[in-house]
């Protein structure tokens, strides 16, 4: 492929994304990997065009988001299951209590607390202070691994129930 080619399968590749402003970027991201590649001696269309179209999606779904992701199909994962609305801190102001979390988190807290058991609760707790790691949780309650999962999945069903009844 010549560079006009490559110019042209990149440009039919972004057109299919609807976002015109940037439609420009999503064209060189793949236009550059393209060159690339064949300077390393990857010649082959098929390969070409899959890199590129590859590139472009990360790039409008994963390397505009505020957000960074790992590379690869564990952050495009990831980037799919992103609904978050980003609020930029020049545009708006932030009420103090979104900032250090809502109410309604809060009281969703206080409401599993109450249908926890102690055993439940003290894990729950760890888990959150230790960044949900599950060998520090099963090392600080001195219990194996798999009962801290046994009692994760006890509090998960239990969230997921009080969310089903609070909705």
């Amino acid at each position: 492929m010549n560079n006009k080619d490559i110019l042209d399968m990149c440009r039919r590749l972004a057109s299919k994304y609807y976002n015109h402003q940037d439609y420009d970027d999503i064209v060189s991201e793949g236009v550059v990997l393209c060159l690339n590649m064949r300077a390393e001696g990857i010649k082959e269309p098929s390969k070409l065009y899959y890199s590129a179209r590859t590139a472009m999606y990360e790039f409008v779904n994963v390397g505009m988001s505020k957000l960074s992701y790992p590379k690869g199909r564990s952050g495009r994962v990831a980037s799919d299951d992103d609904v978050f609305e980003y609020v930029d801190a020049q545009e708006e102001q932030i009420p103090a209590e979104d900032l250090f979390g809502s109410y309604e988190l809060k009281d969703s807290i206080q409401v599993l607390k109450k249908e926890l058991s102690p055993k439940e609760w003290r894990l729950f707790m760890v888990l959150y202070n230790n960044n949900n790691n599950l060998t520090e949780a099963s090392k600080v309650l001195n219990v194996s691994r798999q009962a801290v999962e046994q009692i994760r999945n006890n509090i998960r069903y239990k969230l997921v129930t009080i969310c089903d009844l609070a909705i």
